[in-house]
C-alpha cells in the first residue's frame, strides 16, 4: 500500500495598526529681538541629525542647529528638523529694532575764545569725537571752546541700547 504524506499550512490574515514610536523632538524656539546691525544665535534644541532653515537671508548657515541670524528687518525663519524618516518644524521670528539716527545740530560760528553749545538729538546716550575742546564728550549739549575750527562727530545709543549705524557731523568755525 501507498502512504500519502502531506502537511497542511494554515495562514490567517487580519488588518491591524502598528504604532511607531517617534523619538524626534524639537524644543519650541523663543522669538528674539535685536538691534539693527547686530545678530543673534538661533538654537534648535533637538535630537535631529539634519537641519534646514528657511529663508537663508540673514543666516550664516541653513544646515546647522544654531545659525547666526543678522536680518535687517523682522524676519520669520522656519527650521525643519529630521531624524531618519521623521521631520518636525518650528517657526521663530527675529524682531529688529531700528537703529537711532543722530543729529549733531546746526553748525556754529564763534570768535576765538568764545564757546558754542552743541545741540545733539536722536539718542539717549551721546558720544562726541574728538573730545578735544569739549567740557564733556557725552550728553546732548556739551560746550565746545575750540581754539581752531573743529568738526565734531556724533554717535548715539537709544533708550533700549541700540547703537546708531551712522554718524552726524557739526562744524564749529572759529574766527580770529
Amino acid at each position: 500500500s501507498c502512504e500519502n504524506a502531506f502537511s497542511v499550512r494554515l495562514v490567517t490574515s487580519f488588518n491591524t495598526t502598528v504604532g511607531l514610536t517617534v523619538n524626534l523632538f524639537l524644543t519650541p524656539l523663543t522669538d528674539p529681538t535685536i538691534c539693527d546691525g547686530t545678530s543673534t544665535q538661533l538654537n534648535a534644541v533637538s535630537n535631529a541629525t539634519i537641519y534646514s532653515w528657511s529663508p537663508a537671508t540673514g543666516l550664516n548657515s541653513t544646515t546647522i542647529p544654531n545659525p547666526i541670524a543678522s536680518p535687517t528687518s523682522a524676519t520669520q525663519y522656519i527650521v525643519t528638523a529630521t531624524l531618519g524618516r521623521c521631520t518636525t518644524t518650528d517657526t521663530v521670528i527675529v524682531n529688529v529694532n531700528s537703529a537711532p539716527i543722530p543729529n549733531a545740530g546746526p553748525d556754529g560760528d564763534i570768535c576765538y575764545g568764545q564757546s558754542y553749545t552743541l545741540q545733539g538729538t536722536g539718542g539717549f546716550q551721546y558720544n562726541w569725537t574728538p573730545a578735544i575742546y569739549l567740557n564733556t564728550p557725552s550728553g546732548a549739549n556739551p560746550i565746545a571752546t575750540p581754539t581752531k575750527t573743529t568738526t565734531y562727530t556724533l554717535s548715539v545709543i537709544d533708550a533700549i541700547g541700540c547703537r546708531s549705524l551712522v554718524t552726524d557731523d557739526v562744524k564749529v568755525l572759529v574766527s580770529r
